[in-house]
């Protein structure tokens, strides 16, 4: 009996990861973002310069530099943007990354339950290597075969 709600618990941490990656493509798929317009916008911007490879002497200074070009790239192009496309680009973002915490968070508990399953089953870290590398790789084959799915039947 306690074999079978091993199995149970591995089973429903993987759909705790699987659903909220599923759920998170259908909200962020019914953002009304008009990405068109704001690659337009985005082309019409001057960009801030490149930074030097030199700075990957020093990689810390590196990444900073780089982040404070991305914030200055995003600024002008919020800056170029209708107030209705920053707000739909901020609803976005905002939900994208709860659905990326909820799905983080199931994975996390995904691959716990997969070492205890190995565990009490007494099998090699091969095995739970492979057990997490192939459900995640379900999890995101079945993501991706809904919404090509999907897809199809809306152009029917």
């Amino acid at each position: 009996m306690e074999t079978f709600f091993e199995w149970l618990a591995f089973i429903g941490a993987w759909l705790l990861f699987a659903g909220p990656i599923y759920q998170a493509a259908l909200k962020l798929q019914d953002e009304d973002i008009e990405f068109d317009r704001i690659r337009a916008a985005g082309s019409k911007i001057e960009r801030p310069p490149k930074v030097s490879s030199w700075w990957w002497i020093l990689p810390p200074i590196k990444f900073y530099k780089e982040l404070k070009r991305g914030n200055i790239n995003r600024q002008s192009i919020i800056k170029a943007l209708p107030s209705e496309d920053v707000e739909a680009i901020i609803s976005f973002n905002s939900k994208a990354t709860a659905w990326l915490m909820v799905a983080v968070g199931g994975l996390c508990v995904a691959c716990q339950e997969s070492y205890t399953l190995t565990q009490h089953n007494k099998w090699n870290n091969i095995v739970l290597l492979l057990l997490i590398v192939g459900m995640f790789g379900l999890s995101i084959l079945n993501l991706v075969s809904r919404l090509n799915r999907a897809k199809e039947i809306k152009n029917l």
